[in-house]
């Protein structure tokens, strides 16, 4: 059917309510048969003989591809989402990622996976990856498909950084018959598996090619060999079966990393069980070994989680279904059971193998990972569980002691980003305190230092809640392991590894250091997280002397009594210009009660110390973001901002009214003299000539205000010993 026809007869139908609609077709899990996802394929209703391709390229030819696309994308969302939550894949060219529509169309989408062509060049990497990475922290996923085909110069596999890398079906066909497909397929996988990304091999229809995959170690497979395209939502009607198992022999295993290794390999035929092994250190569960997590939790505390519930109550904890279960922490996406056999030797509890499972759990399952773990504590038994490393990296040694002589919070902070970037080699790194319920970032380096700056609470909180009971948290490996949780928004930005740990005061989380990075893989290694944990002591440990530090300093300068400033902080305007600059062209006033001795004698000293104390609290207001002083005894000062005159005698009657108040029952009053400060040299002045004017208010019967004028004569000068003098002959 020609392009003229398509066009003039065709279109306006297939843009019609029901004009196109969608089939689907499973994908595989090649080892055990596990269907993994569901591609959605569009289909014009009345294709009038042609296939999806040709509809396509005739509305290319028309400016039509974008709207065929989306007709599809919204068919695709009509049938809804694949049961058990598997993601449903669907295709769109670049130019359709771009078009403002694409948007309305995604959000109608169940979990998906974007497809996107290599028979498709994409011109312009800056204007669609930074979409695809927003995408990405809202839960899409991204494939690659045909690769080895078309524009096949593995620019998407390396712009992208797809979760599926799709084996064009050319390469496929016949791969078993030609010993340069299975090098090429080969290479592409292992190219997938470098970058984290699941390799899908595409058009699998004969069981010799499915043989292939398998030995070839592919993860995924679809075509016509396992089913058609269909209705939602076809079962294959040919599985893959898993290859057998692992021989678990654990004889002449010579230390507990090899014992741990032999008992992983023993499991990992199967994808679906995902097991790790802990052994115990200083209290915490320690991962040895493991397969299949893409996001390692370690440093486990006893009770915490299922992994620590089996350890701390020394019993097997079986969950069918995890999602039920409060105590389950995700170190993978989609698992469904887990199983954790605490491990003894002797009397004692010295670990636990822990298995997840992405399917529920047969009992062949259960007698297999028991077996193991049975075999496992013989053998430690004999071995010996072994000893952590106490070895510490040369850098982290160089690091340290600056981070233990960090004479602020503030500077620790900034060390302590530094120190994280030399031990880890890492390039960004950002520490955040915990204030209340609020996580705060107290500093950030590196590349991606902005970026850590513009996470919210709604990241950083979950983030602070996944270390808060371990040890540090990491990246194992796979891309997968970023893209769920507290981590989605750092994976869709470019974020390749990871490592968090947390920064205690005592048991008290005090607050946690995030590193990344954007190159390499995104295994990090455990001698790093070591260091990195080793690193968080030493910060914690000074974080906790510096918050001592301050408080005792905060005590040195408050009166016991009222709680307000003391004279300490006086002096410092006093005798430090730079901090008396701040004052420069404000008012100093002090404050003397009338009377005060008779509210000791008449009515306690205990009656005596509230008069004090709510006075206090009048001085303490009134100075707002300036200083309130009880200089001793009955007397006051109070630094007020630059005013005019008329203001600040304004101010200190709004004192004297408010304190009368307090004051009258007890018949008792208040006196204030008031002093302008001309310059910072002149606080000490300032605070003699409000003395002088106090002085005269007593004079002629207290109970006002007066204010110090060199050119009033009734000012009596120094006619009163200074006041350091007075205070001391009192």
């Amino acid at each position: 059917m020609s392009s003229d026809l398509l066009a003039s007869s065709a279109f306006p139908a297939v843009f019609q309510p029901g004009g196109v609609r969608s089939v689907v077709q499973p994908l595989v899990r090649i080892y055990d048969g596990a269907i993994a996802g569901y591609e959605a394929l569009g289909r014009v209703v009345d294709d009038q003989g042609c296939g999806p391709a040709q509809w396509l390229e005739a509305a290319e030819a028309y400016g039509l591809r974008n709207d065929l696309e989306l007709a599809f994308l919204a068919a695709a969302a009509a049938i809804g989402a694949p049961p058990g939550g598997l993601p449903l894949f669907v295709n769109a060219s670049a130019a359709t990622l771009l078009d403002p529509r694409f948007e309305t169309a995604r959000e109608a989408l169940p979990a998906h996976v974007l497809e996107l062509s290599e028979h498709d060049r994409i011109e312009d990497y800056a204007q669609l990856l930074p979409r695809l990475r927003a995408w990405q922290a809202q839960g899409t996923l991204v494939a690659v498909d045909d690769v080895g085909a078309g524009y096949a110069n593995m620019a998407s596999v390396l712009q992208l950084r797809p979760a599926y890398v799709k084996i064009d079906r050319s390469l496929v066909n016949g791969l078993d018959r030609d010993a340069r497909r299975r090098a090429v397929v080969t290479a592409l996988h292992t190219l997938a598996s470098s970058s984290g990304a699941l390799s899908v091999a595409e058009g699998v229809e004969r069981p010799e090619e499915l043989t292939v995959l398998r030995d070839l170690g592919i993860d995924l497979a679809q075509g016509y060999l396992l089913a058609r395209p269909g209705e939602p939502w076809p079962v294959p009607g040919v599985l893959a079966q898993a290859t057998a198992p692992a021989a678990l022999d654990v004889r002449g295993a010579a230390d507990a990393h090899v014992l741990a290794q032999r008992v992983i390999a023993a499991f990992s035929s199967d994808p679906q069980l995902l097991p790790s092994i802990y052994l115990a250190r200083g209290g915490r569960l320690r991962c040895i070994a493991r397969h299949g997590q893409s996001l390692v939790l370690d440093g486990i505390e006893a009770g915490m989680g299922l992994t620590g519930t089996a350890y701390a109550r020394g019993v097997e904890v079986l969950v069918p279904d995890v999602t039920a279960d409060p105590r389950y922490r995700q170190a993978v996406p989609g698992v469904l059971s887990e199983m954790a056999v605490p491990l003894r030797v002797g009397d004692s509890v010295v670990g636990v193998f822990n298995v997840d499972a992405l399917r529920r759990m047969t009992d062949a399952d259960i007698s297999d990972v028991r077996r193991a773990a049975r075999a496992l504590e013989e053998r430690l038994a004999v071995v010996g569980v072994g000893e952590e490393s106490d070895s510490v990296l040369l850098r982290l040694g160089r690091v340290t002691p600056a981070v233990a002589q960090a004479q602020s919070l503030r500077e620790l902070a900034k060390l302590s980003v530094r120190a994280a970037l030399e031990v880890g080699g890492f390039d960004t790194a950002g520490l955040w305190a915990v204030e209340g319920a609020a996580t705060v970032l107290v500093d950030a380096a590196g590349t991606d230092a902005e970026l850590l700056r513009s996470l919210d609470e709604s990241c950083i909180g979950p983030m602070r809640e996944l270390v808060e009971a371990m040890a540090s948290c990491y990246s194992g490996g796979q891309n997968l392991g970023l893209v769920t949780g507290p981590t989605a928004v750092l994976s869709a930005a470019g974020v390749r590894a990871l490592c968090a740990v947390p920064l205690r005061d005592g048991r008290r989380l005090a607050g946690f250091l995030l590193v990344t990075r954007r190159t390499g893989g995104s295994a990090v290694p455990g001698e790093v997280v070591q260091a990195m944990e080793l690193l968080a002591l030493q910060i914690g440990s000074r974080s906790a002397a510096l918050a001592r530090v301050a408080e005792l300093e905060h005590s040195a300068t408050r009166d016991p009594l009222t709680g307000i400033a003391n004279r300490v902080l006086l002096d410092a305007l006093l005798d430090d210009p730079a901090a008396a600059v701040t004052v420069t062209g404000g008012w100093l006033a002090v404050l003397d009660l009338d009377h005060f001795k008779e509210v000791n004698d008449h009515w306690g000293h205990a009656a005596g110390d509230e008069v004090l104390r709510a006075v206090a609290e009048v001085v303490d207001t009134m100075a707002g973001d300036s200083l309130g002083v009880r200089l001793g005894g009955d007397e006051f000062a109070l630094v007020l901002r630059s005013s005019e005159p008329h203001e600040a005698v304004a101010t200190c009657e709004d004192v004297r009214r408010r304190t009368q108040l307090l004051l009258r029952p007890y018949g008792a009053d208040v006196s204030i003299g008031v002093a302008r400060i001309v310059d910072e040299h002149s606080v000490r002045a300032a605070l003699v000539h409000a003395d002088e004017a106090l002085y005269l208010r007593k004079h002629i019967g207290g109970a006002g205000v007066t204010m110090w004028s060199s050119a009033d004569p009734t000012v009596p000068g120094q006619r009163r010993p200074p006041l350091g003098d007075r205070r001391t002959r009192r």
